[in-house]
């Protein structure tokens, strides 16, 4: 950094590869917070670099087999589901039930967050919703961070180009 200052890449690189991290679950990156927005982009670049080969004297690579975004605030982007051919407003493409119980646990931590409490009743409320039956459910967006480029696409429209 120009201050002399070490930013996020080092630090976290050696952290994921020492707790051997083989998931993330990271915020939404969609109309967040900024906070939310630079969690979310420390790991979804740093998280793939974890298991590379790179700065291989700090530490053995570990590979992260996946990546979540959990809804912060609002809903997913629809890019995942556009570039999947499913319906755009079915955003979220994977879903964990869980027991009353479990979301008691998760109501009782977010209250600790006191100097936040009037933002807190929102989310708290928002929450009920997710109730199915005698379950709560937990949606997801699986995603890849590092997506490979599709060359048959481009090479199949090049071809009827000539």
């Amino acid at each position: 950094m120009p201050d002399g200052n070490e930013g996020t890449f080092h630090r976290v690189i050696s952290l994921l590869r020492e707790i051997k991290t083989t998931r993330l679950i990271l915020p939404n990156s969609y109309r967040e917070h900024i906070d939310h927005l630079a969690v979310y982009k420390i790991g979804a670049f740093d998280g793939p670099q974890a298991g590379d080969s790179i700065l291989a004297d700090m530490s053995t690579p570990v590979r992260i087999r996946s990546y979540l975004q959990y809804s912060v605030w609002g809903d997913f982007s629809a890019e995942e589901a556009l570039t999947s051919g499913v319906q755009p407003n079915v955003k979220a493409n994977y879903a964990v039930l869980v027991s009353e119980n479990y979301e008691k646990q998760i109501h009782n931590s977010i209250l600790q967050f006191v100097s936040q409490s009037k933002i807190i009743e929102s989310i708290i409320e928002q929450r009920k919703k997710r109730k199915i039956e005698n379950k709560f459910m937990e949606l997801y967006l699986k995603f890849n961070p590092r997506p490979k480029l599709e060359y048959s696409i481009y090479k199949n429209i090049i071809s009827k180009l000539k």
